[in-house]
């Protein structure tokens, strides 16, 4: 919640210097303006008329404008980044303002393709990190704070340095770490005494006063807070005078002098009002309505959030109405009302799914499991614990990767700027032969009295000019060879990579997923008086987590091993009748839980020479496979049969069937991998893995599958020899006659 409660100051800092400026006859500019004429001075006209129509919040009009600018721009021959770097910043400010991070973002990164002068490049950064900051992305949004600070120092711009530490500061703030928020805040603080800068000191002061607010420190927040209101009454500052009567509001109410936060809210809104700013009025009404709650008036509290909700859907502020929500939720739950709390909760969460606020999906999760079990509802509590340990560790897994790929894309530029720099190098050295060689062929010319002499400098120098270009073809070869095979290494390098990848992703994901779904089964068997039948449905889940577990570590092994130490198989003479009932038993309950029958039609005697265990690894993957996309009451059939010189075996079942446009991703480089009908997860190894296996037993694996009618898996392998059924079993493969058997499980 904190990010909404800050996104005034965050708008405040990017103008800075040219908020508070008088505004132009808006009139006279649109008047003024000819986007006909193709010019960098039209663009920047049309910017301006968009950025000032962004700060009266008249946004549809001002999207007109910039949209338009960045069609001029675009028609301009040359000199067209900077000016449409302009367009595209004053673009993305503009969805900031609407609370459109995501979309901001693109204009940003867009902007960042542009060459302009590097004081230009940090007013980007301030804008992107503040981006990232809205989406709920801090850590992103605090490295690229620190990476625009160092460019601000490395240029000699103390007063960029300053700006971009105080929000810094409030990023620091919404992460929770107050110490680092404190300490850029006063960086800051220090260069606006030293420059005598009233506004920057009325800002800087005021953010301290909030910090101190929310550490309870509320000595230090009254003397801040109170020199933050003089100085912005002294200059005229009515922007951040608001502000300072919101946080004098809230410290009054962390002190419970209901009374005189009122006051100054209501001094808040009267400023609001002035400034027509309904958005801003809608978060005073939000602080307000907390004051209610926690002066016990909950019905009004309740009206004023009703208010806040409805204001922010009229203004189509998604933030602003998954507040309200969450707000009304907790409101419900200290009442006592869980169920009234719930909903409110679950609409907050569908708000902040729709826009992609991860941040706030977190804190929504959050709540849904508190609300469930203070309310005995364990079913219930467990789902969205799972929910909330899912996001957590796909958001760790994301930052990693993000990182991981910020740095290989560093590390290939460098590669190549260094083989262009040998290469250049060389070319300037073969250059530098032949211009020699040039001058000499001159210098021969121009003694006329020694023809003798000329003509044998000029055999001499062809014949050098030749050793020279034949080397030079010799080093583009050899060039050519080593950039080769640099290419191979690089392949190698990334398929290796991409295993590294997978299996950390599995081990940090998949693996850290079930253990802890188990450590929350744990949790509600010891806190919670549990009935026979909730006890009955988490025992069923344990075992399920447990089987889950148990095949992927199967599979996960397997394929370590596998690409450590390449495919070596345990080959000898086996029933494979026996290893499929095996299988069957081993994955019955599976099966049971989700109501699908198995059956397994396949003859005693069915004599394979393969890697048993392996053979019951390829099994088990199809057929919980199978099952993980088949529907209740649908049927699961494994088959197998002579053909020639091996076995072909079947796995059939009646279930979801692949999308055509999937079907070519099954047997890919990337472990593609789907739900299933219950929503199951897998970790995209098992056919992967089972292909492999079964190549190396000479055989082949395909599939054929119509949606939504069913898949048939098909596999081979290579029958027992007749030399090697004699000598298992004492007699020719002609005597053995096959005994058909039909196994079922339901």
């Amino acid at each position: 919640m904190r990010v909404l409660l800050n996104l005034n100051i965050f708008l405040l800092l990017l103008f800075q210097g040219v908020v508070y400026a008088q505004q132009a006859d808006l009139d006279s500019l649109r008047a003024n303006v000819n986007p006909a004429i193709t010019t960098p001075e039209t663009v920047y006209s049309l910017s301006e008329l968009g950025e000032r129509l962004t700060r009266q919040g008249e946004f549809a009009e001002a999207k007109e404008w910039l949209l338009l600018g960045f069609e001029v721009s675009d028609r301009l021959d040359s000199e067209k980044d900077e000016p449409q770097f302009d367009i595209l910043l004053n673009l993305g400010s503009l969805y900031l303002s609407q609370e459109a991070p995501d979309s901001a973002i693109i204009m940003f990164d867009q902007a960042d393709l542009l060459d302009v002068a590097p004081e230009n490049r940090n007013r980007l950064y301030n804008l992107k990190a503040t981006a990232h900051q809205m989406a709920g992305d801090l850590e992103l949004s605090s490295q690229i704070f620190e990476d625009a600070i160092s460019l601000a120092d490395s240029l000699g711009r103390e007063d960029q340095v300053a700006g971009l530490r105080m929000n810094l500061g409030s990023v620091y703030r919404s992460m929770g770490e107050d110490i680092e928020a404190m300490r850029n805040y006063y960086d800051a603080l220090v260069f606006a005494e030293q420059q005598e800068d009233s506004t920057f000191i009325a800002i800087t002061t005021n953010n301290i006063g909030h910090l101190f607010v929310d550490m309870a420190d509320y000595d230090q927040a009254s003397f801040y807070l109170d020199t933050s209101e003089d100085v912005s009454r002294a200059i005229g500052h009515t922007v951040n005078l608001k502000r300072v009567m919101v946080n004098k509001g809230n410290l009054y109410t962390a002190i419970e002098e209901y009374d005189l936060a009122e006051d100054y809210y209501r001094e808040a809104l009267n400023l609001t009002d002035e400034a027509n700013d309904r958005l801003g009025a809608v978060r005073i009404y939000y602080n307000l309505a907390r004051m209610e709650s926690k002066r016990g008036n909950f019905a009004r509290s309740e009206e004023i959030f009703l208010f806040t909700l409805e204001e922010t859907r009229r203004l189509g502020s998604i933030e602003g109405q998954y507040n309200s929500t969450i707000s009304l939720g907790d409101l419900e739950a200290e009442q006592g009302n869980y169920g009234a709390a719930a909903r409110w909760f679950a609409r907050a969460q569908s708000l902040a799914e729709e826009r992609g606020y991860r941040g706030l999906q977190k804190e929504s999760y959050n709540r849904l499991y508190d609300v469930y079990k203070e309310a005995g509802n364990a079913s219930m509590a467990l789902q969205w614990l799972e929910r909330l340990n899912e996001l957590e560790d796909s958001l760790s897994t994301d930052e990693k990767l993000e990182l991981q790929a910020e740095y290989e894309t560093l590390f290939n530029i460098r590669t190549r700027e260094q083989r262009a720099e040998i290469i250049e190098a060389r070319q300037q050295e073969v250059q530098a032969r032949v211009n020699l060689q040039r001058w000499l062929i001159i210098f021969a010319f121009s003694l006329g009295g020694f023809l003798l002499a000329v003509a044998y400098v000029l055999n001499k120098s062809n014949r050098k000019v030749k050793e020279v270009n034949s080397e030079l073809e010799d080093s583009n070869l050899k060039i050519r060879e080593v950039n080769k095979t640099v290419k191979e290494q690089n392949d190698e390098l990334e398929q290796v990579n991409q295993i590294k990848n997978k299996l950390f992703a599995i081990i940090a994901h998949d693996l850290r997923g079930p253990l802890s779904s188990l450590q929350s089964l744990i949790y509600l068997i010891r806190e919670h008086d549990l009935s026979k039948d909730e006890m009955d449905n988490i025992l069923d889940s344990l075992d399920r987590n447990i089987q889950d577990n148990s095949n992927m570590m199967d599979n996960l092994l397997a394929w370590a091993k596998a690409q450590m130490n390449g495919i070596q198989l345990n080959k000898r003479t086996f029933d494979l009748f026996e290893a499929s009932k095996a299988v069957i038993e081993q994955i019955r309950f599976q099966a049971s839980y989700k109501g699908v029958d198995l059956q397994m039609e396949i003859s005693k005697g069915v004599l394979v020479s393969a890697d048993y265990d392996v053979v019951k690894l390829i099994l088990r993957n199809l057929v919980a496979n199978a099952i993980k996309f088949s529907q209740a009451d649908d049927t699961v059939t494994v088959k197998a049969e002579f053909k020639s010189s091996f076995v072909e075996v079947q796995v059939i079942d009646e279930g979801m069937g692949i999308k055509p446009e999937d079907q070519p991703k099954l047997f890919g480089n990337t472990h593609f991998t789907t739900r299933g009908t219950k929503n199951e997860k897998g970790s995209g190894l098992g056919l992967n893995l089972s292909k492999e296996f079964i190549e190396g037993h000479g055989g082949q694996l395909w599939f054929e599958s119509e949606y939504e009618a069913g898949t048939t898996f098909y596999f081979t392998l290579p029958k027992a020899k007749k030399s090697e059924l004699e000598n298992q079993n004492g007699k020719s493969s002609d005597e053995i006659k096959p005994e058909t058997v039909k196994q079922e499980s339901s």
